[in-house]
């Protein structure tokens, strides 16, 4: 009986729906990246983050990623732009996505000082628009042939963004189930700094708003993707969608999250949904379903991409310490909004066999930015040590050991030591257990429960 449900469950997955709701979604995927490649245009964003830092901090194991030279970086984004337009129009689709999520990834490895959840949420879009049919229906490539136009694809090609879309709701709202975001720390203090916001700024920092957002925004995540997959209340919640995200617009500088977040929320509709407001083309050829190997290849892909999807947000547990002291498995795991970290860290080198102590003026080598990034992100302190041993040694020609005095306060705490000052941070792994060179975290009282003010 079991065995003959699942196959049901799989056979659903690649019965033919509506292509319709693909067309919107390949549309609106396209606008909002050629949104956000204009908005790194006109922020100058791309010269602030990729071409004038002479030190980009890459991840673990990809210390060879390097910017393009030259005027490689603005290209790179002109392109993205270029591609962005192809997939709107649906011409070269498939090139023109593969290119898209290959562009993107390489942008949002070279530096991690500038991970966004919203990035990481494009990167895994891009991916999937890969395999998505979204360009058999409303595209050029119908057009020019490169494609057989089709009313229909297959139930898996929608219900793997739908899946996706519920994933960033999902684990965001389990994220918050912490006991620092349930208190109402760091909203508290962030809402605290939205008091001159005209009209409302006075009630933001009042504690009822403060405990109905913290709860609300909770419960809100966990369910929202359930209300919206349920025919009777998606109306209703796909606008509580709408003025959940733009209230975040307004309080928070999210960029293009809240609007993507919407847009994408649409797909839970009925997958024929656009042909209500747009006039979509219909064809007598049916997409047709895969039997035999390859129905078991795109199903085993499936399984693994939803395994790894639902694993990755979960592993900081299998981590020891606290995550929002020591980072680890805090990135990639939708966790979004959930702590203010302020820390001063000083960086000093021993050379080795005199132990002459020198001072290092951070400044010499990293932007401002990078300097606030690192203070509080003990990953970037390791690579920075290790690029800083390599520096001084090609300069100098001289070994240093690389120590800093680091103190941080979490979500308003009173600063704690982070690490010991003994610690050699280039020798130590990127790989290496945080909690194996940290200090452990001291869950001290929160601001409001000791009876002191938050900190900025």
């Amino acid at each position: 009986m079991n065995t003959q449900r699942f196959r049901t469950a799989v056979d659903s997955l690649f019965r033919p729906i509506d292509i319709a709701s693909l067309v919107y979604l390949r549309v609106v995927f396209g606008l909002v990246m050629l949104w956000e490649v204009w908005r790194y245009f006109d922020h100058n964003r791309i010269y602030r983050y990729w071409i004038e830092p002479e030190v980009h901090f890459t991840y673990a194991g990809l210390d060879w990623l390097a910017p393009l030279p030259g005027e490689g970086m603005p290209w790179l984004f002109f392109g993205l732009g270029i591609l962005s337009l192809l997939i709107i129009v649906g011409l070269f689709y498939r090139v023109a996505t593969v290119a898209f999520f290959f562009g993107f990834l390489y942008m949002f490895l070279l530096e991690q000082g500038q991970y966004l959840n919203h990035f990481y949420f494009v990167c895994l879009l891009s991916f999937l628009m890969i395999f998505v049919p979204a360009n058999q229906c409303c595209s050029l490539d119908t057009r020019l042939g490169i494609t057989r136009p089709t009313d229909t694809a297959p139930a898996w090609s929608l219900w793997i963004v739908r899946f996706q879309v519920g994933i960033v709701y999902f684990f965001g709202g389990i994220a918050k189930m912490n006991g620092d975001w349930l208190a109402g720390e760091p909203l508290r203090d962030w809402l605290e700094g939205r008091s001159h916001y005209p009209i409302i700024g006075d009630f933001l920092s009042l504690e009822p708003i403060v405990m109905a957002m913290a709860w609300g925004g909770t419960l809100f995540d966990l369910l929202i993707p359930f209300f919206l997959l349920y025919r009777p209340t998606r109306m209703p919640s796909f606008i509580v969608v709408i003025a959940f995200h733009v209230t975040n617009a307004i309080l928070w500088n999210i960029g293009i999250f809240p609007w993507l977040t919407i847009a994408l929320s649409a797909i839970f509709f009925d997958p024929s949904w656009p042909r209500r407001f747009f006039r979509l083309p219909r064809y007598r050829k049916k997409s047709t379903e895969p039997t035999g190997w390859f129905r078991r290849l795109a199903f085993t892909g499936i399984a693994i991409y939803a395994a790894v999807q639902i694993l990755v947000p979960l592993r900081h547990w299998v981590y020891p310490g606290d995550v929002k002291w020591t980072e680890e498995g805090h990135r990639f795991a939708w966790r979004m909004k959930l702590r203010s970290r302020d820390g001063r860290t000083e960086l000093f080198v021993q050379e080795k066999g005199t132990q002459q102590t020198e001072h290092v003026d951070l400044r010499e080598y990293l932007l401002p930015w990078q300097i606030d990034e690192m203070a509080t992100r003990p990953d970037m302190l390791l690579f920075f040590a290790k690029y800083l041993k390599r520096d001084l040694l090609e300069k100098r020609g001289k070994i240093y050991s690389v120590h800093a005095h680091s103190f941080i306060s979490v979500n308003g705490r009173a600063e704690q030591v982070y690490f010991s000052s003994d610690w050699d941070l280039a020798e130590i792994s990127r790989f290496a257990r945080r909690s194996e060179w940290m200090y452990p975290f001291q869950n001290t009282p929160l601001p409001m429960e000791a009876g002191t003010i938050a900190l900025d």
